[in-house]
């Protein structure tokens, strides 16, 4: 059973003509003492006592005096024919902070109850715990009403639409698509079948934006990664340290393009020219071998063990490879004593002396000079190094492999780290399911 509430308006009494319905909502029966709990703590807040009983009318103009409203909120109240009507950001701010539901519906009931086929997301919610992630994000975002008044979502079902969109290389406008009818999105979300909402394909977008903005996919990244440790499906006994090209999603090349003169015009002035460059302004040309690429290099660490994704970071592609080892190394924080392993691009004697200095075991293959070969020690290390470097290798090639990061989706670095960094996430979280056999 619901509850019709309605604000009404005639200016006549009621035996001369019926009332005029102005607005209203459908309120389920065992949700009616929640809303009355809440409109009382907002006639609290906005007004600084309670105003309503259930015999008298609620009158607007009278509300409006100054000595019966706080200043604070007096600028917060819309009159509607002799009604006091809150203003919509500040009623939804005050009666609900989230749009997602926290109670199951009936057919969120019905769903539960149905034989199913459990898929790697399911295996994933008993593995991961969730809440130290919903705990940063609600800190670092902040989120509680945009700016037309309407709740915002939850941190943490807008944080898993993200890792799902990873995991089956999903625009913003198919993943929403998918969670209209794809069970097994709604269930790994939390969305609710009856109650809920599913975001649209912007609002997607703005939250992926506003994580951009906070710098907070790093830390998620830690936290997920100490959480594997703590499980014991990662063991941090050395680190990996390698780079990949990723090519830009724009086109690369300079484009000129020359204005014809009328020839109707007697002009001996030059024809116009206008030159465009590539949308992608942090780009940049990098070759290898006999190829070209136009793009970004992604400088990433992964442990020596499972090869699960430790951290990383992105820069254009023509950045070398030796004047970002140090900073990796500031990003992953190795402990001393473990094993740090690079192929040649990494050699250095700067490398091996920050190694040393922080009691780092140097796994950094060996590079021959001009007028110098290797000698047998240094080809026998280069093999025993090589053959634990192919676990990173496994790793950039499933990124590119199985979530299409061989191309950005994005423009700019910051962006395209961002892209990295769930990449990253989605990456160890199946790993780890993998590897843990739930």
């Amino acid at each position: 059973m619901g509850y019709f509430l309605f604000v009404d308006e005639s200016g006549h009494d009621r035996r001369e003509a019926p009332y005029m319905v102005l607005a209203g909502i459908i309120v389920e029966d065992r949700n009616i003492w929640n809303l009355i709990q809440a409109i009382r703590r907002a006639e609290e807040v906005f007004f600084g006592m309670r105003i309503t009983k259930g015999e008298l009318e609620l009158k607007g103009k009278k509300l409006l005096k100054r000595d019966r409203c706080t200043g604070k909120w007096h600028n917060s109240i819309v009159i509607l024919g002799n009604y006091a009507i809150f203003s919509p950001s500040k009623m939804m701010e005050a009666i609900m902070s989230e749009r997602n539901s926290k109670k199951p519906g009936i057919a969120d009931y019905v769903v539960s109850h149905r034989r199913h086929k459990e898929c790697f997301l399911d295996e994933i919610d008993r593995l991961i715990d969730w809440k130290p992630f919903e705990k940063l994000l609600r800190k670092k975002l902040s989120r509680v009403v945009n700016a037309v008044g309407n709740p915002a979502y939850a941190p943490l079902p807008m944080f898993k639409i993200l890792l799902l969109q990873r995991w089956y290389n999903l625009s913003d406008a198919a993943v929403e698509e998918c969670l209209y009818d794809r069970l097994s999105f709604v269930r790994f979300v939390g969305l609710s079948l009856d109650h809920d909402e599913v975001p649209d394909s912007s609002t997607i977008c703005r939250f992926r934006q506003s994580l951009l903005e906070k710098n907070v996919l790093k830390r998620l990244l830690d936290k997920l990664n100490h959480q594997l440790q703590r499980r014991g499906l990662l063991v941090r006994e050395g680190a990996i340290v390698d780079a990949s090209v990723i090519t830009s999603s724009r086109r690369p090349l300079k484009v000129i393009d020359i204005l014809p003169e009328d020839r109707e015009e007697d002009d001996d002035e030059a024809s116009d020219v206008t030159i465009s460059y590539s949308d992608d302004a942090d780009a940049a040309w990098l070759r290898k071998g006999n190829r070209a690429y136009y793009g970004y290099k992604v400088h990433a660490a992964t442990d020596s063990r499972d090869g699960f994704l430790l951290g990383g970071h992105v820069t254009p592609a023509n950045r070398s490879d030796t004047q970002e080892f140090v900073d990796i190394l500031d990003e992953i924080g190795p402990m001393p004593g473990g094993r740090i392993y690079a192929d040649k691009g990494y050699s250095s004697q700067l490398n091996r002396h920050v190694l040393q200095a922080r009691r780092l075991a140097d796994g950094i293959m060996h590079k021959a000079a001009r007028n110098r070969a290797l000698n047998p020690a240094e080809k026998a290390a280069n093999r025993q190094v090589s053959s634990v470097r192919s676990k990173v290798e496994r790793a950039f090639g499933t990124l590119k492999r199985s979530y299409g990061f061989f191309r950005t989706r994005y423009l700019g670095v910051a962006k395209v780290e961002l892209e990295f960094l769930l990449n990253a996430m989605a990456f160890n979280l199946k790993k780890a399911v993998l590897k843990a056999g739930c």
